[in-house]
């Protein structure tokens, strides 16, 4: 269902011109419904009628400066009572598009940010792996991994970080007494 709502989506986009104003729109709309439970709350609400949710989305979109196809995608999702998919969708219709480009999105977690001329050695290092594709780099903080990076590329996943390396150390001393 999601892929036909994205498949849907991306054709109106892509005849309108308008593929990366959409993606743009979509993300900034799931992030509003993540952090405004108002919004939440009108876009899952059970006992509000679809017709009643239609209307306040809409009028939602339209005050917020969204598209005209933006708003009609919106209006759709409320009226099947589909709203709730909006997280999935967003993810989806950029997995797609980065497909249509030849991209490869690829998660960069490491304990601290890192800076321009760190990421370009790790967008270097997986062009070599990935040869004849776009990277499209994501990155993501987490400090429990103490130091290092894990990249994860669909379902492959390089793991250089320092926790890592020392629960392997720890296990092959466990092993070895």
């Amino acid at each position: 269902m999601i892929d036909r709502f994205c498949t849907a989506l991306y054709d109106l986009a892509q005849a309108k011109g308008a593929l990366e104003s959409i993606a743009q729109e979509l993300q900034q709309w799931d992030k509003a419904a993540n952090d405004i439970p108002e919004l939440r709350h009108v876009m899952i609400h059970p006992l509000l009628h679809r017709a009643e949710r239609e209307k306040a989305i809409v009028s939602i979109l339209q005050k917020s400066g969204a598209s005209e196809l933006m708003v009609k995608f919106a209006g759709t999702l409320a009226r099947k009572n589909r709203l709730y998919l909006l997280p999935k969708i967003a993810i989806r219709f950029s997995e797609i598009l980065a497909e249509k480009r030849g991209e490869v999105k690829a998660e960069v977690i490491s304990a601290r940010p890192l800076d321009a001329a760190q990421m370009a050695s790790v967008q270097a290092q997986l062009a070599k792996i990935f040869t004849g594709q776009k990277i499209a780099l994501a990155a993501k903080i987490d400090q429990s991994i103490l130091a290092g990076v894990i990249v994860r590329v669909g379902s492959k996943m390089i793991d250089g970080s320092l926790k890592t390396k020392l629960n392997n150390m720890a296990a092959a001393l466990k092993g070895a007494a």
